[in-house]
């Protein structure tokens, strides 16, 4: 149990800071999804559960393949 332990106080430095990542990339996903009515690709429920369900890599994929860049896009706030 000890070892166990002491592994997991090792490996903490790194998952803080993992686990932050992941926590701010998903608010950012979640909250950029839910204001926004326009994207490159696909719909807002599908955004929702690709940036919920794929941890890291789903708010980085709404980034690069949904998000429309803010340029092209109608003001929302109409």
């Amino acid at each position: 149990m000890n070892i166990e332990m002491s592994r997991f106080m090792e490996l903490l430095p790194i998952l803080i800071p993992l686990i932050a990542i992941e926590a701010g990339l998903l608010l950012y996903g979640l909250i950029h999804v839910l204001t926004h009515k326009n994207y490159k690709c696909g719909n807002r429920l599908i955004w929702v559960l690709v940036v919920c369900l794929f941890s890291i890599v789903g708010p980085i994929l709404y980034i690069i393949l949904g998000k429309e860049d803010s340029a092209s896009r109608d003001d929302d706030f109409e």
